[in-house]
């Protein structure tokens, strides 16, 4: 299947939206209620917005068709939160899934994230998309339950390392150098505050 993947622009905002409430009815509707699912769609809808229009986010679409027609199908669309290396959202249209087009759409982000150095990818996945993760080289961390407008939806927080190191020595790493960075702001606003 010819599908071309591209930076997302505000006018692809009304479609990315609409794909993504069809991915969430169709593709979850086995695994969480229709309750749960209606307040992932407005939950990630909202994200994707104010995440867009705050540059928080990188969009990235596939789409089937020719962009100079007007023609254009979206297929699909990821959606990359840089500054953490996390996968904010990755949605493919029920019609095309299991065709490459979430592959594809990882395959861009990863690129990114390597590029600007990030060792680790991370992402909060739904249950339906564990398998897809894990066959994308993605390990799990931990079960976890993230509450959405008041629904709790059953998650797994997943990592994978981009430049070939052990995942649990980076995850180390990073939480030490967290842990670091906490203690020495710490013990600078504790000396401030005996100066002052």
């Amino acid at each position: 299947m010819d599908f071309h993947i591209r930076p997302a622009d505000a006018k692809d905002i009304p479609a990315i939206l609409a794909l993504q409430a069809l991915s969430l009815r169709v593709l979850s509707a086995q695994t969480y209620s229709a309750e749960q699912i209606e307040s992932l769609v407005r939950s990630q809808g909202a994200a994707r917005v104010a995440s867009f229009n705050a540059g928080d986010e990188v969009i990235f679409v596939a789409c089937l068709g020719a962009e100079a027609s007007g023609a254009a199908q979206l297929i699909g669309v990821v959606a990359f939160i840089a500054w953490r290396s996390q996968i904010g959202g990755l949605f493919v249209h029920p019609g095309y899934v299991r065709r490459g087009v979430a592959s594809g759409l990882m395959s861009e982000v990863e690129l990114m994230a390597a590029q600007q150095r990030q060792r680790v990818m991370r992402v909060m996945s739904s249950l339906v998309a564990v398998p897809f993760y894990e066959s994308m080289g993605y390990s799990r961390l931990f079960s976890r339950t993230v509450c959405f407008e008041d629904r709790p939806v059953d998650c797994v927080e997943m990592a994978k390392p981009l430049d070939g190191q052990n995942l649990q020595r980076l995850l180390i790493r990073q939480k030490l150098w967290t842990v670091g960075l906490v203690a020495s702001s710490l013990m600078f606003v504790i000396v401030a505050v005996t100066l002052w």
